[in-house]
């Protein structure tokens, strides 16, 4: 739980979650997986059960179940208020992975509407807001969102990601 918590450099989050997940009972997986999130629940102070429901939350994105990955976010965010912002991009991912694109833009709303979004936390959300517009077919609103990245922090990490999708959009119109 600890590597959960502190994240040292070098760790694996997803694989340290793994490997926590083993160590409960059960016959399968999802069986596992409740036992661990009731005993953190039980056993851990709130800021270190919302870890483990992070870690729960990475676990379902990364195998495709928006409902689970969406449950569990919920869970991380009633024991650790702070990390609603967190917990809303990752359901509206999931949602958005798994082509429900009303829920991942009812769950950014809710982002916006609802937490004070730092600069990093507020660009995830506007690239994430142009893929689901670029689902769509709304080509103009992505440009804006990236565009805006891009012109705010030119040389973070989301700018980057930003500028590709840019490129790949004025290729596209060129053809």
């Amino acid at each position: 739980v600890r590597m959960l918590v502190d994240e040292p450099s070098g760790c694996d989050f997803d694989r340290v979650y793994g490997f926590l997940l083993r160590s409960f009972g059960g016959n399968d997986e999802r069986t596992k997986i409740r036992a661990l999130a009731k005993w953190a629940d039980a056993n851990l102070p709130p800021h270190e059960a919302a870890d483990v429901h992070r870690a729960e939350t990475r676990h379902w994105l990364n195998l495709g179940d928006a409902a689970m990955t969406a449950d569990a976010a919920k869970r991380m965010e009633r024991a650790r208020p702070d990390y609603a912002v967190r917990a809303r991009r990752l359901s509206a991912l999931a949602h958005a992975a798994a082509g429900e694109l009303e829920k991942a833009k009812a769950e950014i709303a809710r982002a916006r509407a609802e937490c004070e979004l730092p600069l990093g936390d507020r660009q995830e959300l506007a690239y994430l807001e142009a893929w689901v517009a670029l689902q769509e077919g709304d080509v103009e609103l992505a440009r804006r969102n990236l565009t805006a990245i891009v012109a705010e922090s030119p040389d973070g990490a989301t700018a980057r990601k930003a500028r590709r999708i840019l490129e790949s959009i004025s290729e596209e119109a060129h053809e």
